[in-house]
């Protein structure tokens, strides 16, 4: 077992890579990712398929517009296919998180879980954010009685 602590894409061997620091790197393929993201955003029909998109209601256009600014082109000396940015689209942020969170989730067993699975986890993070709340009530109760006495000894 291993503790993970971060995803890299690996191209070269990188400083971090060579340093003492025990970590765990994994290659991320993100030009197989890409293909995977955008198959899944263009799904139409979403009913026992478990492999979609589906984004909150809004996210602005730029968004989008980065999410969708890379096509795939074919490498004219290597005649292999490769991602590159499409014209007029200068950034890409949304679309290199995408796919990180995509390894992210692969690599942590996401998407194994069932919907039985994803209920459990709702209920331990519904328990969770409850007790939490109610730590803090508490906190703030003893914090208004000790600035209740204090002011009443001054």
């Amino acid at each position: 077992d291993h503790k993970l602590t971060s995803v890299v894409p690996i191209r070269k061997q990188t400083r971090a890579a060579r340093d003492d620091t025990p970590s765990v790197y994994f290659d991320v393929p993100v030009d197989q990712i890409k293909t995977v993201v955008y198959r899944d955003l263009v799904k139409q029909d979403t009913e026992g398929i478990y492999s979609f998109m589906e984004f909150p209601d809004g996210y602005s256009d730029q968004f989008y517009e980065q999410l969708v600014s890379e096509h795939v082109v074919i490498n004219q000396k290597t005649n292999l296919p490769k991602w590159e940015k499409m014209e007029g689209h200068e950034r890409n942020e949304v679309l290199d998180c995408v796919v990180y969170n995509y390894a992210m989730a692969y690599i942590a067993g996401l998407d194994t879980l069932i919907d039985e699975d994803w209920d459990a986890l709702a209920e331990d993070q519904r328990r969770q954010i409850q007790s939490r709340n109610n730590s803090n009530s508490m906190m703030m109760a003893r914090q208004n009685r000790r600035r209740t006495v204090s002011q009443g000894l001054s």
